[in-house]
């Protein structure tokens, strides 16, 4: 009885994870837009060790390089298991945009020069509010 309690409740949990990723895996698809991986964030904009300090103050130009960083490095792994409220609390108000404006979203790179809109650094939370997953965002494709 106790080991199909114990199968019981994994069984429940990997179920759980499953549905979580696969909203998410679905939420990339489904909306309008361009994505970037962080290798594609790392080619563009390079890489500078992320400090939540140093996103909060600076330009958004001056963010993108702090992307990578934010979504491989273990400056961002540990960042990124903590709730939504962390996010905020730690990086200030949200100034960018993305689809879902039910999720904060930080401005990461100005408008180009080509009229293109800037990118996104949105971050998207279980229904217990922690982070499960941040995403470089841009409402249009180039």
């Amino acid at each position: 009885m106790k080991n199909m309690k114990a199968t019981l409740f994994l069984g429940l949990g990997l179920l759980a994870l499953g549905v979580t990723t696969g909203v998410f895996v679905w939420a990339r698809d489904s909306y309008p837009g361009c994505f970037l991986t962080a290798e594609e964030a790392r080619k563009r904009w390079g890489t500078e060790t992320f400090s939540a300090e140093v996103f909060r103050t600076a330009a958004p130009a001056d963010r993108a390089p702090l992307v990578w960083s934010l979504l491989k490095g273990p400056e961002g792994k540990a960042f990124l298991r903590g709730s939504m409220e962390d996010i905020q609390n730690q990086l200030g108000t949200p100034d960018g945009l993305f689809h879902n404006r039910s999720l904060p979203a930080y401005k990461i790179l100005a408008p180009a020069a080509d009229g293109a809109l800037d990118w996104n650094l949105a971050f998207a939370s279980n229904a217990d509010g922690r982070v499960v997953d941040a995403m470089v965002w841009r409402e249009t494709c180039p």
